[in-house]
């Protein structure tokens, strides 16, 4: 449903007393409306295909409404984690009609006003604060000052003027990303809150004119609302989502050349939301293991490394001469953006170069991976030569989770994701992937000396930046299927298992996923090779042993020196030598991983 600004909200099928009964846990009221056939034909008046939109909208909310019903006769069935994460939100049953309804199956019938008509004034603050102190460093989706001033926020504001549909929109999707970030402990009703901010921000949209608007306050809105869903249910809805963020972003010409009119700011609030959106894509197609929509191609024009208070006062001539390394508000999010790019190239590496008509050897296309790769190594280089030593925490933050990228990137170099598979490895190449695989699960479970992001508490602010390694669990049960047993491989088995039992019911759409079929018939072909039962589903995976077993960890990693980009990046000197260096080894190895991305293929999932 789009409700053009100033426009009535249109009025819905009556609903049933019992239904009615079922309330959200929330106490915050949601007002009901009376029905009436004009509302529904009004508010579709300007949509292409109204007919359609009608008749998709009941057939939508009929097929909900017995899929709930078939939910409801099912008692036996446990919980899933949506469910738990939802559940303050689906008592209100009222549905939206139009296109809405597709968009925002949740999204209530009635009007609630303002955040800040059921949002206490010290909680609303509280979210926006959350929001401007963990979330924007990191996902930056335009120029704070500006979207301060957009929702007014330290304002002193005329409770008689509300703001309009887009500031209010966004000022909604800030506090639903201010919640998500924020603990149970330092917010109360949180699960409350999340639910009612989320549907704020979904009735917001829709009032704004998500589908029609080409305001960009409204993109805004809907980026950081497609973004923040990744925070808080492991479904369907992001990655379909993000596609719509990504096609009304295209149709705005956000990764356009500037013009002589544009200003230094709008340009700069431009670049920043297209990158965000970007980044974004990557994570989203990551998460459920596509391929991405955007391409290296679509990222020509950058943002700037300023300051956000530089971009009213700073000439032109300035900001292009900035250096790369320069700590600046930006400096984390340039280089997330520059890890995207080089992921982006070093994946899609065609089969001829540009000015060259013969066809790139295997070999060649591994030298271009690690060229590129290579490139982003030494900007991390740089920033950790900057940054190492800052007295600001969030410094230190940006080199630990550089590191972490880079560990990632350079297990990927090796293992790619996307088929057909190009620039393997060349038999000389010593880089250990499973022990080096082990050490990215390691760090995600918090449980290894790898950084001091595991150990330190400062870097809580921004702890909800992670993301499933379903990706390094995958590489770890390849590796293990043709690894003799060992303690290094033993210890990689452990992170595996804990890993795998941790994860499953968080990966995209649980257990039952296309992403985690793959990972499940790899973990079943090396649980029959190493002759290892599944863990019993009650007593789950013994990890007590291994979070006080110490002694077959690594020791910090050194900093990597020269232009050797398969240079080990663990030192395992004082531990014993375990896998065998034979090129048939490595030849299984990449049978096991064919064997698993032939499954996420077979799967439809790299055809999406």
């Amino acid at each position: 449903m789009v409700v053009a600004p100033g426009e009535e909200t249109p009025a819905l099928t009556p609903i049933s007393k019992d239904r009615l009964e079922d309330t959200s846990s929330s106490d915050v009221p949601i007002k009901s409306e009376d029905t009436t056939a004009s509302g529904n034909s009004k508010s579709l008046r300007g949509l292409v295909a109204p007919t359609f939109w009608n008749e998709l909208s009941e057939a939508v909310s009929g097929l909900r409404d017995a899929l709930e019903e078939t939910k409801q006769e099912d008692d036996s069935t446990p919980e899933s984690l949506n469910d738990q994460l939802s559940k303050s939100a689906s008592g209100d049953s009222r549905r939206p009609s139009g296109p809405n309804a597709v968009l925002f199956p949740r999204m209530p019938a009635g009007d609630i006003g303002n955040t800040s008509d059921w949002l206490e004034p010290g909680v609303n603050n509280k979210l926006v604060n959350s929001y401007r102190e963990r979330y924007y460093p990191i996902v930056k989706g335009g120029h704070w000052p500006s979207i301060a001033a957009t929702i007014r926020y330290g304002w002193e504001t005329d409770p008689n003027v509300p703001l309009p549909a887009g500031a209010r929109a966004l000022e909604a999707a800030i506090c639903f990303a201010g919640a998500c970030v924020l603990s149970e402990n330092e917010l109360d009703h949180k699960y409350d809150v999340i639910a009612q901010t989320r549907l704020s921000t979904e009735r917001f949209l829709s009032e704004a004119g998500l589908l029609s608007t080409r305001e960009l306050v409204v993109l805004q809105a809907f980026a950081i609302y497609v973004a923040t869903l990744r925070l808080c249910q492991c479904n369907a809805d992001q990655w379909t989502l993000l596609a719509c963020v990504v096609r009304i972003a295209s149709a705005q010409g956000l990764n356009a050349k500037s013009d002589a009119d544009e200003s230094i700011l709008d340009r700069e609030c431009r670049l920043q939301l297209w990158f965000m959106i970007g980044l974004l894509d990557l994570q989203a197609a990551f998460d459920r293991g596509t391929k991405p929509l955007l391409g290296a191609d679509d990222f020509t024009v950058w943002p700037s490394n300023v300051n956000v208070e530089e971009l009213m006062t700073t000439p032109q001539e300035a900001i292009n001469t900035t250096y790369p390394t320069r700590f600046t508000d930006m400096t984390l999010p340039l280089m997330t953006y520059r890890a995207m790019v080089n992921q982006h190239v070093f994946t899609n590496i065609g089969y001829t170069l540009p000015g060259r008509a013969e066809t790139l050897t295997d070999t060649e296309v591994w030298q271009e991976k690690a060229k590129v790769f290579r490139n982003f190594e030494e900007h991390v280089e740089g920033l950790k030569y900057a940054l190492a030593d800052s007295p600001n925490p969030f410094a230190r933050y940006l080199v630990s989770s550089a590191e972490y990228i880079s560990a990632n990137m350079r297990t990927i170099l090796r293992r790619p994701i996307y088929p057909p598979i190009r620039g393997r490895p060349p038999a000389n190449d010593d880089f250990d992937v499973l022990q080096h695989a082990t050490v990215v699960l390691e760090y995600a479970l918090g449980r290894n000396n790898f950084s001091e992001y595991a150990q330190c508490q400062e870097f809580s602010l921004w702890s909800w930046n992670t993301w499933i390694p379903w990706y390094a669990i995958a590489v770890v049960l390849a590796e293990l299927c043709r690894s003799p047993q060992s303690p290094i491989a033993e210890r990689s088995w452990r992170a595996a298992e804990e890993s795998y039992a941790v994860y499953a019911q968080r990966v995209a759409d649980g257990q039952s996923g296309l992403l985690w079929r793959p990972v499940e018939r790899l973990m079943q072909k090396a649980r029959a090779l190493w002759r290892r039962p599944a863990p019993d589903a009650e007593s789950g995976v013994d990890t007590q042993k291994w979070v006080s077993d110490t002694s077959a960890r690594p020791p910090n990693p050194p900093t990597q020196s020269g232009n050797d980009v398969a240079a080990p990046y663990m030192d395992m000197s004082s531990m014993p030598s375990t896998l065998p260096p034979a090129d048939g080894d490595e030849a299984m190895s990449w049978f096991d991983w064919e064997y698993f991305l032939e499954g996420l293929d077979d799967d439809g999932m790299m055809r999406l």
